[in-house]
């Protein structure tokens, strides 16, 4: 599979290039810039505190994650990755084959080689 990255906060309008035959679908990339995520629990966790660079063990770190747009049927897959129901120190990857309320039933809006 190879995906175009489309870079937006809110629409996704970039362009496919004109040779789009190679291209199955669009990445759309998110970002929460100001999201808070609990301390790893490493010996880092107190130097960063007394630096003040945790809040009540959190990280201001942000969260960013990825839909994937397929050409062929429209369909949206949402992917993350965090320390989400994971042992302590651990993260793994979210989509809705492991966590079902993350399942995207929008189609996308595709106008030749755009997403609008």
């Amino acid at each position: 599979m190879l995906f175009l990255v489309v870079r937006s906060s809110a629409v996704a309008t970039s362009c496919v290039p004109s040779d789009s035959s190679r291209y199955t679908g669009f990445v759309v990339a998110l970002a929460w810039p100001k999201a808070w995520a609990k301390q790893a629990g490493d010996g880092y966790d107190r130097l960063m505190s007394g630096l003040g660079f945790n809040d009540g063990g959190f990280y201001r770190v942000g969260h960013a994650a990825l839909v994937l747009v397929s050409m062929k049927d429209s369909s949206c897959h949402y992917f993350d990755f965090g320390r989400y129901h994971t042992p302590f120190g651990y993260g793994r990857v979210r989509d809705e084959e492991t966590d079902h309320d993350l399942s995207i039933l929008t189609k996308a809006h595709i106008d030749g080689r755009r997403i609008v």
